[in-house]
């Protein structure tokens, strides 16, 4: 029945099962076929299995999956935070050791106006879209009954662990959460989605760029002038978004307690398989 209670066992059985197949054949796919391995990754595992998720368990679509149009001013609102942060997520980067280079745009920058764009559809429209479906759309709403605070860490930390290695996950968890709090707080998965493509399309746009003036991605950390140049945009951009939430936007409502006890509602006959993902995500990582 389409009423019938969500259930968390269930939920965390998914996650399971997606991260076995991302772990193991999608990521075996990419290694020898990028281009292939990113759309069966993207459209056969994150984005058909919750679908089939849904249906299987007669769950009603609207509640998981609600895409409204935004206004011009709230796309520019999300647009103008995705701007303000982005220097900011790339603090983790550095935190994590890893270079400019975001894995959104690891593949060679093409040349030509037909291969940028078809380069666009691939790394800047689909995770925007099936990625957002999954953890913000799915992941997200069936953890609703545990809170807000717990909704929004626990899909951040499954989108963090999608991205698989250890460098990327402060990043990508960091992400996550300002994806989450725009689906919670919009009630609109499409401010997420509208975010995650806000994110990639400056992330291209970054890569292309240095690219095109041949400067090697992997080694721009080695660069002082970029560096100087990067810290100081830093700087400036986190001394302007916490002024932006402060005295502009609306302050995030957040509260450590409700995470707590929303976590502690999570028993272990139902969050067994989050504990086997993580000890399967921790030996991927090691071995």
């Amino acid at each position: 029945m389409r009423n019938q209670k969500k259930s968390l066992k269930k939920i965390n059985i998914l996650f399971m099962v997606l991260s076995i197949l991302l772990f193991s054949t999608a990521w075996i796919m990419q290694k020898n076929e990028t281009i292939t391995g990113i759309l069966i990754t993207e459209y056969g595992f994150v984005f058909l299995l919750p679908i089939l998720y849904l249906f299987y368990y007669d769950f009603s679509i609207k509640d998981y999956i609600s895409v409204d149009l935004l206004s011009w001013s709230e796309l520019g609102e999300i647009f103008a935070v995705m701007i303000l942060v982005y220097p900011l997520l790339l603090i983790f980067h550095g935190v994590s050791g890893f270079s400019l280079r975001d894995t959104v745009t690891s593949l060679t920058m093409p040349r030509g106006n037909l291969k940028v764009l078809s380069m666009v559809l691939l790394m800047v429209f689909t995770p925007a879209i099936c990625e957002e479906l999954a953890f913000r759309g799915v992941f997200l709403n069936n953890y609703k009954e545990l809170g807000k605070e717990t909704a929004i860490v626990l899909s951040g930390i499954y989108f963090a662990m999608f991205h698989r290695y250890f460098f990327q996950f402060p990043h990508a968890f960091a992400l996550g959460l300002i994806l989450g709090y725009l689906a919670w707080e919009k009630q609109n998965l499409f401010a997420a989605i509208w975010g995650h493509f806000a994110y990639n399309a400056l992330s291209f746009i970054l890569n292309y760029r240095l690219s095109r003036e041949n400067i090697n991605l992997n080694y721009i950390s080695h660069i002082s002038l970029m560096d100087g140049i990067v810290l100081l945009i830093m700087l400036i951009s986190l001394v302007i978004v916490f002024t932006y939430i402060l005295f502009w936007w609306k302050k995030p409502q957040w509260s450590m307690k409700n995470l707590i006890q929303g976590l502690k509602q999570m028993r272990l006959k139902e969050s067994w398989p989050i504990l086997f993902t993580f000890i399967l995500y921790i030996l991927v990582n090691v071995f």
